[in-house]
């Protein structure tokens, strides 16, 4: 999963091939050479440390999201880590405070035995590449070259973007009440490469303290991942009030939401029109997501009530001029597992339970803008409570001026509710074709404003005209 614009971790697996890796030196290595060492470990694995495995998410939360930052003043970067279920806490002062060190990467690189190049790691932060030994043993070798923090490399490139928290190994270990007195992260093989690449002299390490952090679901065929705290709980209850006069059953025309039984939405037309608030969430999609919002779809807002669910559906379509590249689910609500409600893609098969704030990216196409149909997904029957939830589209191209600017403004004119023609969009697709559908709404919405607009245009001209004098005077005439 690659995504646009932002820097992306999460964990995946590593082998335990050490030998040609011993030769790495103790500052941070290149790219190609660390690139080579991934690939002699990733094809002698041995699996030393087994990632959790399940299709119910998220897995993640705010107690293990960390960020690894770097640069100056004017240019940050950051990259995201994902805390160890053993070692210092986000919540404990140590960490709070944050900790800034020189990376150093530990030698031998795995880690699995005693540091050769210990007196360098020492108040410096160790690399380590995952695999070979269970992290504790790692912690513990960190540990005694006097590091004060361990972040391990991910180096599995079928999964570049994949991190999660790193568990306690089991009883077996020698000295399994040992806990080890620093941070300990794990980021993804693309944040190593981002570090590398920089080779920053100086790293600082702190808690996410709920800022927005990307946690992977499916790397292919769907592509999917999660985005905590994509939104604050205040712009969720905005989004919620926002839409509540407007909500409505859906139209029988709707391919999605037709026929469904205890289920409201609406479409918040804003356009160019927007809040403060709402144009602030487009730039934080645009931080994240690489996409700026003039190829945002204008959000669909749906509430689901106990019995309400949405049938397995495709977002995508067949159209020139509409691709739709993404979607995004805003959970705007908590729902407990027990009441249902999950976002389930069944053909992977995958279950997101809505989390308040929590954002459910998938790609709604391939690579060459034809179906992916593994992004076949669903709402779940909602057992008790109610759920919000919106809905946005992404698109390949810039939304046209007819739907950013004519749109919103006619609806403002009109009181807010759409005529039936544009209501009736999904039966002209159906009709006339994507392409045709789309080129009528859009024809219609630009006569719809000329119709408008005309009769104070000509109301102007009148004024005009009437005020212009009947006989002009003599250019030549001299005034005396």
């Amino acid at each position: 999963m690659r995504v646009p614009g932002a820097v992306v971790l999460v964990v995946g697996s590593l082998g335990v091939g050490v030998r040609p890796c011993l030769a790495l030196p103790s500052a941070l290595p290149n790219v190609a050479v660390l690139a080579t060492c991934a690939a002699t470990l990733s094809a002698s694995a041995s699996a030393a440390a087994a990632e959790p495995a399940a299709n119910s998410f998220p897995k993640r939360s705010n107690d293990d999201a960390a960020l690894l930052e770097w640069g100056h003043s004017a240019v940050i970067h950051a990259a995201d880590a994902v805390i160890a279920q053993f070692g210092t806490q986000a919540e404990e002062e140590e960490f709070v405070l944050g900790i800034e060190a020189s990376p150093v990467i530990a030698k031998p690189p795995q880690g699995c035995e005693p540091l050769k190049n210990a007196m360098k790691l020492e108040s410096q932060m160790a690399f380590m590449m995952r695999g070979g030994c269970d992290f504790k043993t790692k912690a513990r070798y960190a540990v005694d070259a006097g590091a004060v923090a361990l972040v391990i490399i991910n180096h599995d490139q079928t999964r570049p973007d994949h991190a999660f928290a790193m568990e306690r190994p089991s009883a077996s270990e020698a000295d399994p009440d040992w806990e080890p007195e620093i941070p300990c992260v794990m980021v993804s093989w693309n944040s190593g490469q981002a570090i590398v690449e920089d080779n920053p002299e100086r790293l600082r390490l702190y808690p996410g303290g709920g800022r927005p952090f990307i946690e992977g679901v499916s790397d292919d065929a769907p592509v999917v991942y999660l985005i905590h705290n994509m939104l604050t709980d205040e712009e969720c209850d905005y989004l919620k009030a926002l839409a509540g006069p407007s909500l409505r059953p859906p139209s029988d025309a709707d391919p999605v939401r037709g026929g469904a039984q205890h289920v409201t939405s609406t479409t918040l037309y804003q356009g160019v029109w927007k809040s403060a608030m709402s144009k602030a969430i487009d730039e934080r999609v645009f931080s994240i997501i690489g996409f700026p919002a003039n190829y945002f779809a204008d959000l669909q807002v749906t509430k689901f009530e106990a019995g309400g669910q949405l049938k397995p559906h495709y977002d995508w379509l067949p159209s020139v001029y509409e691709e739709r590249v993404m979607a995004v689910v805003y959970c705007l609500d908590d729902v407990e597992p027990e009441h249902g409600g999950a976002v389930v893609f069944p053909r992977a098969p995958i279950s997101v339970q809505p989390q308040k704030g929590m954002a459910v990216v998938y790609h709604t196409s391939l690579e060459d803008g034809t179906l992916d149909r593994e992004s076949l997904h669903a709402d779940d029957e909602l057992l008790r409570g109610t759920k919000f939830s919106a809905h946005q589209y992404i698109y390949a191209t810039p939304v046209p001026f007819a739907r950013r600017v004519v749109l919103p403004a006619l609806l403002f004119l009109l009181g807010g509710e759409p005529p039936s023609w544009v209501v009736q969009y999904a039966a002209w697709c159906g009709t006339f074709g994507p392409d045709t559908g789309y080129l009528l709404v859009n024809y219609s919405l630009l006569g719809a404003a000329v119709l408008l607009v005309l009769p104070f245009l000509l109301g102007g001209a009148f004024v005009w005209l009437r005020g212009v004098p009947s006989k002009l005077p003599d250019a030549k005439k001299k005034v005396k």
